[in-house]
Protein backbone atom coordinates (compact mmCIF):
# COMPACT_ATOMS: atom_id res chain seq x y z
CA UNK A 1 0.00 0.00 0.00
CA UNK A 2 1.45 3.17 -1.04
CA UNK A 3 2.13 5.91 2.12
CA UNK A 4 1.77 9.53 1.82
CA UNK A 5 5.22 10.20 1.17
CA UNK A 6 5.25 8.09 -1.81
CA UNK A 7 2.21 9.42 -2.71
CA UNK A 8 3.34 12.96 -2.61
CA UNK A 9 6.58 11.88 -4.78
CA UNK A 10 4.20 10.15 -7.09
CA UNK A 11 2.33 13.29 -8.00
CA UNK A 12 5.73 15.79 -8.47
CA UNK A 13 6.82 13.19 -10.83
CA UNK A 14 3.72 12.95 -12.73
CA UNK A 15 3.26 16.97 -12.57
CA UNK A 16 6.99 17.13 -13.89
CA UNK A 17 7.02 14.97 -16.41
CA UNK A 18 3.15 16.16 -18.11
CA UNK A 19 4.32 19.96 -17.56
CA UNK A 20 5.44 21.30 -20.80
CA UNK A 21 8.52 22.37 -21.54
CA UNK A 22 9.28 25.53 -22.28
CA UNK A 23 9.95 28.04 -25.15
CA UNK A 24 13.56 28.45 -26.22
CA UNK A 25 13.82 32.18 -24.73
CA UNK A 26 15.83 34.34 -27.31
CA UNK A 27 19.13 34.10 -25.04
CA UNK A 28 19.02 30.58 -24.70
CA UNK A 29 19.32 30.91 -28.68
CA UNK A 30 21.99 33.44 -28.69
CA UNK A 31 23.79 31.02 -26.65
CA UNK A 32 23.58 28.26 -28.87
CA UNK A 33 24.20 30.79 -32.19
CA UNK A 34 27.35 31.81 -30.43
CA UNK A 35 28.57 28.25 -29.75
CA UNK A 36 27.99 27.58 -33.69
CA UNK A 37 29.65 30.48 -34.50
CA UNK A 38 33.17 29.78 -32.15
CA UNK A 39 32.74 25.88 -33.94
CA UNK A 40 32.35 27.23 -37.41
CA UNK A 41 35.38 29.48 -36.83
CA UNK A 42 33.54 32.27 -37.83
CA UNK A 43 35.00 34.78 -34.59
CA UNK A 44 38.42 35.87 -34.56
CA UNK A 45 40.83 35.66 -32.26
CA UNK A 46 40.86 39.07 -31.20
CA UNK A 47 37.01 38.86 -30.56
CA UNK A 48 37.04 36.06 -28.26
CA UNK A 49 36.59 38.10 -24.86
CA UNK A 50 33.74 39.77 -26.85
CA UNK A 51 32.23 36.63 -27.74
CA UNK A 52 32.25 35.32 -23.85
CA UNK A 53 30.77 38.57 -23.02
CA UNK A 54 27.72 38.51 -24.96
CA UNK A 55 27.45 34.75 -23.78
CA UNK A 56 27.88 36.19 -19.89
CA UNK A 57 24.79 38.35 -21.10
CA UNK A 58 23.05 35.61 -22.52
CA UNK A 59 23.93 33.07 -19.28
CA UNK A 60 22.52 35.78 -17.16
CA UNK A 61 19.27 36.40 -19.08
CA UNK A 62 18.74 32.56 -18.84
CA UNK A 63 19.07 33.05 -14.83
CA UNK A 64 16.87 35.21 -14.42
CA UNK A 65 13.81 34.29 -16.85
CA UNK A 66 14.28 30.35 -15.68
CA UNK A 67 14.81 31.60 -11.75
CA UNK A 68 17.21 29.00 -10.78
CA UNK A 69 18.15 28.19 -8.11
CA UNK A 70 21.55 28.47 -6.40
CA UNK A 71 22.61 30.46 -9.58
CA UNK A 72 26.08 30.69 -9.72
CA UNK A 73 26.83 32.64 -13.35
CA UNK A 74 31.26 32.53 -12.83
CA UNK A 75 30.70 29.07 -12.71
CA UNK A 76 28.38 28.85 -15.62
CA UNK A 77 30.35 30.87 -17.48
CA UNK A 78 33.39 29.25 -16.67
CA UNK A 79 32.29 25.94 -17.94
CA UNK A 80 30.93 27.31 -20.94
CA UNK A 81 34.40 28.77 -21.51
CA UNK A 82 36.00 25.42 -20.84
CA UNK A 83 33.75 23.67 -22.89
CA UNK A 84 34.38 25.46 -25.69
CA UNK A 85 38.11 25.14 -25.57
CA UNK A 86 38.25 29.04 -24.81
CA UNK A 87 41.44 29.59 -22.14
CA UNK A 88 39.89 33.22 -20.67
CA UNK A 89 41.73 34.30 -17.32
CA UNK A 90 39.92 34.36 -14.11
CA UNK A 91 39.95 37.91 -13.70
CA UNK A 92 38.51 38.44 -17.09
CA UNK A 93 35.70 36.33 -15.92
CA UNK A 94 35.02 37.74 -13.28
CA UNK A 95 35.31 41.24 -14.39
CA UNK A 96 32.70 40.40 -17.51
CA UNK A 97 30.25 38.49 -14.65
CA UNK A 98 30.65 41.58 -12.62
CA UNK A 99 29.37 43.91 -15.12
CA UNK A 100 26.45 42.00 -16.42
CA UNK A 101 25.52 41.06 -12.88
CA UNK A 102 22.70 43.70 -12.34
CA UNK A 103 22.02 44.61 -15.83
CA UNK A 104 18.33 43.22 -16.22
CA UNK A 105 18.92 42.93 -20.12
CA UNK A 106 19.71 41.15 -22.67
CA UNK A 107 21.85 42.64 -24.85
CA UNK A 108 20.42 43.89 -28.77
CA UNK A 109 21.51 42.58 -32.39
CA UNK A 110 23.29 46.14 -32.83
CA UNK A 111 25.25 45.96 -30.08
CA UNK A 112 26.32 42.60 -30.37
CA UNK A 113 27.08 43.11 -34.09
CA UNK A 114 29.20 45.90 -32.83
CA UNK A 115 31.24 43.92 -30.85
CA UNK A 116 31.78 40.68 -33.47
CA UNK A 117 33.20 41.29 -36.57
CA UNK A 118 30.38 39.20 -38.97
CA UNK A 119 29.34 39.69 -42.40
CA UNK A 120 26.25 40.10 -43.33
CA UNK A 121 26.98 37.04 -46.00
CA UNK A 122 28.08 35.41 -42.53
CA UNK A 123 24.90 35.98 -40.82
CA UNK A 124 22.72 34.93 -43.32
CA UNK A 125 24.86 31.89 -44.65
CA UNK A 126 25.04 30.34 -41.05
CA UNK A 127 21.70 31.53 -39.67
CA UNK A 128 22.81 33.84 -36.72
CA UNK A 129 19.89 35.88 -36.69
CA UNK A 130 20.32 36.97 -32.68
CA UNK A 131 24.06 38.34 -33.88
CA UNK A 132 24.21 40.94 -35.82
CA UNK A 133 26.35 41.95 -38.89
CA UNK A 134 29.38 45.05 -38.01
CA UNK A 135 27.83 47.77 -39.70
CA UNK A 136 24.06 46.73 -40.24
CA UNK A 137 21.44 49.02 -38.67
CA UNK A 138 18.08 47.57 -37.66
CA UNK A 139 16.56 48.87 -41.04
CA UNK A 140 18.60 47.29 -43.36
CA UNK A 141 18.24 43.84 -41.51
CA UNK A 142 14.49 44.38 -41.23
CA UNK A 143 14.70 44.71 -45.18
CA UNK A 144 16.98 41.93 -45.55
CA UNK A 145 14.36 40.12 -44.13
CA UNK A 146 11.86 40.80 -45.86
CA UNK A 147 13.50 39.91 -49.00
CA UNK A 148 14.37 36.78 -47.75
CA UNK A 149 10.68 35.80 -46.96
CA UNK A 150 9.53 37.36 -50.19
CA UNK A 151 12.23 34.93 -51.82
CA UNK A 152 10.92 31.94 -50.07
CA UNK A 153 7.53 32.43 -50.68
CA UNK A 154 8.58 32.70 -54.51
CA UNK A 155 10.44 29.74 -53.98
CA UNK A 156 7.79 27.86 -52.86
CA UNK A 157 4.88 29.27 -55.16
CA UNK A 158 7.45 28.31 -57.48
CA UNK A 159 8.16 24.78 -56.85
CA UNK A 160 4.21 24.48 -55.82
CA UNK A 161 3.03 25.25 -59.31
CA UNK A 162 5.61 22.21 -60.73
CA UNK A 163 4.09 19.81 -58.79
CA UNK A 164 0.70 20.39 -59.57
CA UNK A 165 1.86 21.15 -63.40
CA UNK A 166 3.42 17.64 -63.31
CA UNK A 167 0.15 16.08 -61.62
CA UNK A 168 -1.90 17.13 -64.11
CA UNK A 169 0.09 16.18 -67.06
CA UNK A 170 0.23 13.03 -65.45
CA UNK A 171 -3.25 12.62 -65.62
CA UNK A 172 -3.53 13.62 -69.23
CA UNK A 173 -3.99 17.12 -69.26
CA UNK A 174 -2.75 19.46 -71.88
CA UNK A 175 0.07 21.83 -70.94
CA UNK A 176 -1.12 25.92 -71.05
CA UNK A 177 -0.09 27.19 -74.38
CA UNK A 178 -0.57 23.93 -76.30
CA UNK A 179 -3.88 24.30 -75.00
CA UNK A 180 -4.62 27.56 -76.10
CA UNK A 181 -3.10 27.32 -79.39
CA UNK A 182 -5.93 24.86 -80.29
CA UNK A 183 -8.49 26.84 -78.14
CA UNK A 184 -11.99 28.66 -79.30
CA UNK A 185 -10.55 31.68 -78.73
CA UNK A 186 -7.08 31.11 -81.09
CA UNK A 187 -9.68 29.90 -83.98
CA UNK A 188 -11.71 32.95 -84.26
CA UNK A 189 -8.70 35.22 -83.72
CA UNK A 190 -6.63 33.52 -86.83
CA UNK A 191 -9.35 33.64 -89.21
CA UNK A 192 -11.16 37.23 -87.99
CA UNK A 193 -14.30 35.86 -87.04
CA UNK A 194 -16.59 36.85 -84.20
CA UNK A 195 -16.54 34.37 -81.10
CA UNK A 196 -20.10 35.70 -80.60
CA UNK A 197 -21.08 34.63 -83.80
CA UNK A 198 -19.02 31.29 -83.29
CA UNK A 199 -20.62 30.04 -80.65
CA UNK A 200 -24.64 31.04 -81.59
CA UNK A 201 -23.63 28.84 -84.79
CA UNK A 202 -22.47 26.63 -82.71
CA UNK A 203 -25.33 26.33 -80.07
CA UNK A 204 -27.80 26.02 -82.88
CA UNK A 205 -25.65 23.19 -84.44
CA UNK A 206 -25.29 25.64 -87.86
CA UNK A 207 -20.98 25.27 -87.13
CA UNK A 208 -20.30 23.58 -90.51
CA UNK A 209 -22.36 25.64 -92.64
CA UNK A 210 -21.31 29.34 -90.94
CA UNK A 211 -17.69 28.25 -91.67
CA UNK A 212 -18.07 27.35 -95.20
CA UNK A 213 -19.84 30.30 -96.10
CA UNK A 214 -16.78 32.38 -95.10
CA UNK A 215 -14.63 30.19 -96.58
CA UNK A 216 -13.06 28.54 -93.79
CA UNK A 217 -12.19 24.81 -94.49
CA UNK A 218 -10.10 24.20 -91.26
CA UNK A 219 -11.45 22.05 -88.95
CA UNK A 220 -12.69 23.64 -85.61
CA UNK A 221 -10.85 23.00 -82.25
CA UNK A 222 -12.29 19.21 -80.70
CA UNK A 223 -13.85 21.62 -78.08
CA UNK A 224 -16.00 22.95 -80.37
CA UNK A 225 -16.79 19.66 -82.35
CA UNK A 226 -17.22 17.86 -79.04
CA UNK A 227 -19.95 20.94 -77.82
CA UNK A 228 -21.92 20.31 -81.19
CA UNK A 229 -22.33 16.69 -80.39
CA UNK A 230 -23.71 17.46 -76.83
CA UNK A 231 -25.70 20.09 -78.23
CA UNK A 232 -27.09 17.86 -80.68
CA UNK A 233 -27.89 15.02 -78.64
CA UNK A 234 -29.34 17.48 -75.90
CA UNK A 235 -31.60 18.77 -78.59
CA UNK A 236 -32.97 15.47 -80.34
CA UNK A 237 -33.66 14.16 -76.33
CA UNK A 238 -35.70 17.25 -75.99
CA UNK A 239 -37.59 16.75 -79.34
CA UNK A 240 -38.34 12.84 -78.26
CA UNK A 241 -40.04 13.96 -75.04
CA UNK A 242 -37.02 13.03 -72.45
CA UNK A 243 -36.17 16.82 -71.74
CA UNK A 244 -36.24 15.70 -67.90
CA UNK A 245 -32.70 13.97 -68.43
CA UNK A 246 -30.12 15.33 -66.42
CA UNK A 247 -27.08 15.54 -69.08
CA UNK A 248 -24.94 18.01 -67.17
CA UNK A 249 -24.15 20.39 -64.37
CA UNK A 250 -24.92 23.54 -65.60
CA UNK A 251 -28.67 25.07 -64.46
CA UNK A 252 -31.15 25.14 -67.34
CA UNK A 253 -30.42 21.56 -67.71
CA UNK A 254 -27.63 22.57 -70.59
CA UNK A 255 -24.60 20.34 -70.65
CA UNK A 256 -21.05 20.12 -69.05
CA UNK A 257 -18.64 22.01 -71.08
CA UNK A 258 -16.18 18.87 -71.59
CA UNK A 259 -13.20 20.74 -73.23
CA UNK A 260 -11.19 20.59 -70.41
CA UNK A 261 -10.79 17.03 -70.27
CA UNK A 262 -9.07 13.99 -71.82
CA UNK A 263 -10.80 12.55 -74.59
CA UNK A 264 -11.35 9.47 -73.24
CA UNK A 265 -13.05 11.36 -70.20
CA UNK A 266 -15.07 13.19 -73.33
CA UNK A 267 -16.36 10.00 -74.89
CA UNK A 268 -16.85 8.22 -71.88
CA UNK A 269 -19.36 11.12 -70.49
CA UNK A 270 -20.90 10.82 -73.96
CA UNK A 271 -21.63 7.64 -73.81
CA UNK A 272 -23.38 7.91 -70.31
CA UNK A 273 -25.48 10.64 -71.83
CA UNK A 274 -26.52 8.39 -74.71
CA UNK A 275 -27.39 5.36 -72.45
CA UNK A 276 -29.53 7.81 -70.38
CA UNK A 277 -31.54 8.73 -72.96
CA UNK A 278 -31.97 6.07 -74.64
CA UNK A 279 -33.12 4.40 -71.15
CA UNK A 280 -35.33 7.51 -70.45
CA UNK A 281 -36.69 6.76 -74.27
CA UNK A 282 -37.43 3.01 -73.47
CA UNK A 283 -39.03 3.61 -70.19
CA UNK A 284 -41.46 6.64 -71.68
CA UNK A 285 -45.19 5.73 -71.62
CA UNK A 286 -46.42 4.98 -75.29
CA UNK A 287 -49.14 6.35 -76.89
CA UNK A 288 -51.74 4.22 -78.30
CA UNK A 289 -55.40 4.92 -80.20
CA UNK A 290 -58.45 4.29 -78.20
CA UNK A 291 -59.96 1.26 -79.37
CA UNK A 292 -63.50 2.25 -81.35
CA UNK A 293 -66.69 1.03 -78.99
CA UNK A 294 -69.54 -0.69 -81.00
Amino acid sequence: MTGPANTAALFENNDASSAPKPRVSRAERRLMEIQRALKRALIRERNVLAAVEIAANAIFEIGRLRKIRNFDPFERLRKWCERRGLKVSSTALTAITEKWRDAGYLMSVEDVGALLSLTPKQRVENQLWTLGARGETAQQRRERKEQRQADARAKKRKADRERVSAARRAEGAQPRAQFEARSTAEFCRKHGISRDSFESARKRGRLEAFLQKRGISETPPRNAQTSVAVESIYSSATHLGASAISLGGRPHGRPTAMFAYPDSVRRAHLATMLDRAANALAAAPRRTRPRATT
